[in-house]
């Protein structure tokens, strides 16, 4: 009786979780001017979830898009949209004028993955997945997701609407084909790029005072 209230109740939980991180990167912004003490406490958080439900449920790695059976399927249908936003971004960086990328970036191509597997996970996993699973329409679960995870962005206002953006289309690929590995490699990779040559500041910066 209590397992069946407790997966009735879950989905709910943890989208309600998600919207809360989310609501606590933008204080945390205003109350210290960071998010990184933040960001370390919610990850400390979120990942003792995930190791308890996992050991408990190992399906669920598959079940959250951790998976290799569909990967080849996801990465096809990421593509066109990792490569139309990248030809975006570089044509934006030509009319304003070319700027090369530091050496420095090479790092950030393979570390803001890890931590952009994080945001997914938490919005397409955590959030979309169960508001689908309440019986959400697919169109609100898309504009749910990508009004969270521009939010969260916030008070960043140039990158909210792109982050808006961003999230839609992630989550409507997840919808489709629920593999969060091509979904978090496009976000980092894309991420570099729209902070040095759209927003002209490093990630890092980014991360500092915006937590994206």
């Amino acid at each position: 009786m209590m397992e069946s209230l407790s997966a009735r109740s879950r989905p709910l939980g943890e989208s309600a979780a998600v919207v809360l991180t989310g609501s606590g990167f933008v204080v945390s912004q205003q109350v210290s001017g960071g998010r990184l003490p933040f960001i370390g406490l919610c990850a400390v958080l979120r990942l003792g979830y995930i190791v308890l439900r996992v050991r408990r449920e190992r399906r669920l790695l598959a079940e959250w898009g951790l998976r290799l059976d569909n990967l080849a399927l996801a990465v096809w249908r990421c593509l066109p949209a990792l490569g139309l936003a990248a030809a975006g971004i570089v044509s934006y960086r030509l009319l304003r004028g070319w700027m090369p990328l530091p050496a420095s970036s090479i790092a950030l191509f393979v570390l803001y993955p890890i931590w952009a597997l994080v945001q997914q996970l938490l919005v397409q996993s955590l959030l979309a997945q169960n508001l689908r699973r309440m019986g959400l329409s697919s169109a609100l679960t898309v504009a749910a997701a990508a009004l969270v995870f521009g939010l969260m962005h916030a008070p960043d206002w140039t990158l909210v609407p792109l982050c808006a953006a961003a999230g839609a289309a992630w989550t409507l690929l997840f919808l489709r084909t629920p593999n969060l590995i091509p979904l978090a490699l496009s976000h980092g990779w894309l991420g570099v790029l729209a902070y040095y040559w759209v927003l002209e500041r490093t990630p890092w910066t980014g991360l500092q005072m915006a937590g994206s």
